[in-house]
């Protein structure tokens, strides 16, 4: 059986061919503590092999490298296969599988990103302009104008899809999912804010490495 590393060196010989990559694979998988989550959620300047001491790789019309394209579309075959088994169940019975699809999508991202899912009368996640059923936007929870914003953009978003229900998940780069007291207010705000117009906050999610937290659960809803 192959080791880790190796699975990226093989991903990497098909971006690099004719050259060894196993130390670029090492290097790679070491940057983002040996977790496939961390690799397959980074960013293009985390994915960069020019700032793990390598010789920078010429550019071409300012495209990215192959190897993070190769790296993007395992990451979203990831995405859809886990987003098949939620997307025509209700959300009521399938919170283990929307837990996953949280965990592959934003669980262990370097930033704060917030997901919105709008669900219908039975329970089941609209899909709409996208594969996917959410409205995805970053996230800076300790500001207050940007909770007023994000508030705002929810709220139109769950109208323009004449939605009945809402979930609202983000992701807790240091891995705690401990809610702040700004993830507490941000929650009684959008639930109070969707409650005008018959809109019911079904839950908030929290998400991390070091677990998941709901927000409903735990009575703040």
């Amino acid at each position: 059986m192959l080791g880790d590393y190796e699975l990226i060196e093989m991903l990497l010989h098909f971006a690099i061919p004719q050259k060894d990559t196993k130390l670029q694979a090492k290097n790679l998988f070491h940057h983002h503590d040996k977790s496939f989550n961390k690799l397959f959620q980074s960013d293009h300047n985390q994915l960069l092999i020019e700032r793990y001491g390598n010789k920078p790789m010429p550019k071409k019309r300012n495209e990215p490298p192959l190897y993070i394209a190769l790296i993007r579309l395992v990451s979203e075959l990831i995405h859809r296969t886990v987003w098949e088994g939620i997307k025509n169940k209700p959300t009521i019975s399938s919170q283990e599988e929307l837990v996953r699809y949280l965990r592959s999508t934003i669980g262990y991202k370097s930033r704060e990103c917030l997901k919105i899912f709008f669900l219908d009368s039975k329970n089941h996640i609209i899909s709409r302009d996208s594969p996917y059923c959410s409205f995805e936007i970053d996230v800076t929870i300790n500001d207050p104008a940007y909770i007023a914003t994000s508030i705002r953009a929810i709220t139109l978003q769950a109208l323009l899809r004449e939605a009945l229900g809402v979930i609202i998940a983000h992701n807790h780069p240091s891995g705690d999912t401990e809610p702040s007291p700004a993830d507490i207010r941000m929650t009684k705000d959008i639930d109070l804010a969707l409650k005008l117009f018959d809109i019911t906050l079904q839950d908030h999610i929290i998400i991390g490495s070091q677990g998941v937290y709901s927000m409903r659960e735990h009575n703040f809803i």
